[in-house]
């Protein structure tokens, strides 16, 4: 094999190493991203139940104007 394709080897496994830790941190990031999202997810629907069950206990106002007009 001579020296430069020997050299284009070299660079091509250091090219595929950086690429695979980079897919597999991007991967982590992902994976905590999802799970992140998953939380909020949770808490945006018990919040809305929680807001529906405010409303449906109390009796809400009639439209009439404010003393002041």
């Amino acid at each position: 094999m001579s020296d430069d394709t020997e050299k284009r080897i070299i660079d091509l496994e250091i090219r595929y190493t950086e690429q695979s830790a980079l897919l597999d941190e991007l991967n982590s990031e992902l994976y905590c991203a999802n799970e992140t999202i998953g939380v909020l997810t949770r808490r945006v629907v018990r919040l809305e139940k929680m807001v529906m069950d405010i409303l449906n206990q109390e009796e809400l106002p009639p439209n009439e104007k404010p003393p002041h007009y």
